[in-house]
C-alpha cells in the first residue's frame, strides 16, 4: 500500500468538503440521513488513512516516536476543543435570533418568556467554515515531505519535514 494512502485522504476531504456544505441545503430528514452516512463513511475513511499515515512518518526511535505520537494524539483532538470555542460565537453572531412572548399589554418585561433561536444563516457559516478546514487539512497534506524530499509519506523509515 506504499504511495496509495495519499489519495484516500484527498478523496476523504473531498467528499467531506461536500457533504458538510451539503447540509446547508437539506431540507427533510430523509435528505439530512443520507448525508450523514455519507459523512460517516468519509470521515472513517479519513480517520484510518490519517493514522497510518502518522505512524508511518515516526522516526525509528522508540522514544522520539512515541513522544512525536503523544503530540500527534493531542493535535488530532484539538478540533473537538477550538471547534465550539469558534462555532459558538459565529452561530450567535450569525444566527442569534430571540422570540418574546409578551403579556398581552405590548409591553417586554422581565416576566415574559424569552425563546433563543438560531437561524439557517448562523448554521450555514458554521458548516462553511468546517468545509473549509476539510479543505485546508487536504492542503496541509500537500506540504509534508519525507526525509529524501519526496511527497512521498508511507515510508516507513522516513521523518516529517513541514517545508513552507
Amino acid at each position: 500500500m506504499n504511495g496509495q494512502r495519499r489519495p484516500f485522504v484527498y478523496l476523504a476531504c473531498a467528499i467531506l468538503f461536500g457533504a458538510s456544505l451539503s447540509l446547508v441545503f437539506i431540507h427533510n430528514l430523509h435528505q439530512m440521513t443520507k448525508v450523514v452516512i455519507v459523512l460517516g463513511a468519509a470521515n472513517g475513511m479519513y480517520l484510518t488513512m490519517d493514522t497510518s499515515l502518522a505512524v508511518d512518518t515516526l522516526p525509528p526511535d522508540l522514544e522520539d516516536s512515541a513522544q512525536l505520537l503523544g503530540v500527534w494524539g493531542v493535535a488530532a483532538f484539538l478540533g473537538s476543543a477550538l471547534g465550539p470555542m469558534i462555532g459558538g460565537p459565529l452561530l450567535f453572531l450569525f444566527g442569534a435570533s430571540s422570540n418574546t412572548n409578551d403579556d398581552d399589554d405590548g409591553m417586554a418585561s422581565a416576566d415574559d418568556d424569552v425563546t433563543e433561536s438560531y437561524d439557517w444563516q448562523g448554521y450555514a457559516v458554521v458548516l462553511s467554515l468546517g468545509s473549509c478546514y476539510f479543505l485546508a487539512s487536504a492542503v496541509s497534506l500537500f506540504f509534508i515531505h519525507g526525509k529524501n524530499g519526496t511527497s512521498d509519506a508511507n515510508a516507513p523509515t522516513t521523518t516529517p519535514n513541514l517545508q513552507v
